[in-house]
């Protein structure tokens, strides 16, 4: 990560993150009070050097994907003359919940927590099989992408499998944030879907919410889902409260 200072405050900051085989996640922060000051254009080229730095060496093509609120401009033209291209636009979603939501009973199948130094394996082939029809999708690694789902922020109480007898078949992960709970994942094995296995388990998050005392829920969704996701999130009452808009660039040597 890179930050700039102004009198001992951080104005600004960008950071680049390894995400799959052949895509690393960026994004670049300026206090609103500096724009239009070089600041954004001097962390990107940082920030890309250190995705430079990160690529030597692979055999996979290697994709920087950059995240910046649809409505910032600004940012936008930036990245765009720095031969970004718009790939996708995600909706940030949020309910606030008046009551416990009610729990929908699963035909044959239940919820279960997850099971830490247990169920870690099978949470992983879960995601690696639910995640292959999603956009922006690459093969990760098992010991990779578990270490980053233990680091701060990240709370295992907060995660389900749905089981059917021994065979596991959805999962949910979330995590509180400052501004509520956060769906971070949530996966159905394709013969599986339209069973209602994706409502349960968004209902019984909910619910782990409420008795926690937090009753705001958040998500992001890609608009354009294969799986017509966003349309499940809003038959849980939740609505669209922002966009996202995220970008594209190949990285050439």
């Amino acid at each position: 990560m890179d930050c700039r200072f102004c009198e001992g405050r951080i104005i600004g900051y960008g950071f680049v993150e390894v995400t799959g085989l052949n895509r690393m996640d960026t994004c670049v922060f300026v206090h609103p009070q500096h724009k239009n000051q070089g600041i954004g254009s001097l962390l990107l080229t940082k920030v890309e050097e250190r995705a430079y730095v990160l690529a030597k060496g692979k055999k996979e093509e290697q994709r920087l994907m950059n995240q910046i609120a649809f409505t910032n401009s600004g940012a936008r033209n930036l990245i765009e003359k720095r031969g970004y291209q718009f790939s996708r636009l995600y909706e940030r979603m949020k309910i606030k919940l008046e009551e416990q939501p009610d729990q929908p009973q699963l035909q044959g199948m239940t919820i279960r927590p997850f099971q830490p130094d247990h169920d870690e394996e099978t949470l992983f082939s879960l995601y690696d099989e639910t995640f292959r029809d999603s956009w922006g999708y690459t093969k990760k690694d098992y010991s990779t992408w578990i270490s980053q789902k233990r680091g701060d922020g990240y709370d295992p109480s907060l995660w389900f499998l749905v089981w059917e007898d021994s065979k596991a078949v959805g999962f949910l992960m979330c995590r509180m944030q400052d501004d509520g709970l956060f769906i971070d994942l949530l996966g159905v094995k394709r013969n599986y879907r339209k069973h209602g296995i994706g409502k349960a388990l968004l209902l019984h998050a909910f619910s782990a919410a409420y008795q926690r005392n937090q009753k705001t829920i958040l998500l992001y969704v890609d608009s354009d889902s294969l799986t017509n996701a966003n349309r499940l999130y809003q038959q849980v009452g939740m609505s669209p409260h922002s966009q996202t808009a995220v970008y594209m660039k190949e990285l050439t040597f």
